[in-house]
């Protein structure tokens, strides 16, 4: 993995404060919302069929691209991988139903076989796995069926065994990502009157709350860091950012205003992301963190911030 990011900064990546940017896929089809595992990217695309699907490449790019899912009667977007557990949660739409989330093993075929987990009470979104502490490992997804968007968690093993709100506020409550102990999910909320980033207790929001994020731009899709320092979001007409979960110190990961959907590295050194372009494709950058020029430079210092 290395290897291939050192050829990458010494051919000149796009520089941002130290950083090098350069692109992952290149096929002439819409590719965004990366998710990471090991030294495999699973995402979303259209190619081939012209519906988006769910496919994999390995971290170096479009040459080891593979399918997860082949129904091209409906369409599948926004996957989370949960690599311990060997599945991908994702949103399935059908025609004009609702959406619902589904799951897939990874494990490879016959396994490739896509399973509805929600039955269509709403329409469910942005589905994310977490091992929640104290508990069953959980899905967390945001869902209308309120009448707003709410962020509400279920077993993995679907909501015909529970289903709980763990949002309530007549705000929209939308991307949850559960933190890598299990014990926080941060979400975006509008209730501030724009969307920011908030974390709560993975027991809802009337247990623990609070704002990470403030300001006029919309902040969304947040994602944590392994180590659960830090979390990534996609700040409307800025780019990437990332932010101290704990201070709220923040730093610019990208400067494309367009750039959405931020996923890290299981080192926490790289992040990968889409960016807006003909076709929607993903990025990926060495997310050079805040610090002297010698943490800029350095490895062991990245990962000694996000771990």
């Amino acid at each position: 993995m290395r290897v291939l990011v050192s050829a990458v900064l010494l051919l000149g990546g796009i520089s941002l404060a130290g950083a090098a940017e350069w692109q992952l896929t290149t096929a002439n089809a819409n590719s965004a919302h990366p998710t990471w595992c090991g030294n495999n990217i699973v995402f979303h695309s259209d190619r081939e069929s012209g519906v988006f699907q769910i496919w994999g490449i390995g971290e170096s790019g479009e040459s080891r691209a593979w399918r997860l899912t082949n129904q091209p009667w409906r369409t599948f977007t926004e996957p989370s991988w949960q690599c311990g557990e060997r599945f991908v949660a994702f949103h399935g739409l059908h025609g004009a139903g609702p959406d619902t989330i589904w799951i897939v093993y990874d494990i490879g075929p016959p396994t490739f076989v896509p399973i509805p987990v929600t039955r269509g009470n709403g329409d469910d979104r942005s589905a994310c796995y977490g091992p929640v502490q104290p508990g069953p490992n959980r899905i967390a997804f945001h869902s209308d069926r309120w009448s707003h968007d709410d962020v509400f968690g279920m077993p993995e093993g679907g909501e015909a065994r529970s289903v709980t709100r763990l949002t309530t506020n007549p705000a929209e409550d939308r991307y949850p990502a559960v933190s890598p102990d299990g014990r926080w999910i941060a979400f975006a909320s509008d209730r501030s009157g724009n969307f920011d980033i908030w974390v709560m207790s993975v027991a809802g929001e009337a247990d623990s709350l609070r704002q990470v994020t403030s300001g006029p731009e919309n902040d969304l899709e947040p994602a944590w860091s392994p180590g659960g320092t830090h979390i990534a979001f996609a700040r409307g007409g800025v780019g990437i950012v990332a932010v101290d979960e704990q201070s709220r110190t923040e730093h610019q990961v990208t400067s494309n205003a367009g750039d959405t959907s931020p996923a890290w590295s299981p080192e926490g050194d790289l992040i990968a992301f889409t960016r807006p372009g003909a076709h929607d494709q993903i990025w990926c950058t060495d997310n050079t963190p805040p610090g002297s020029p010698a943490e800029m430079r350095t490895w062991g210092g990245i990962k000694a911030l996000y771990r």
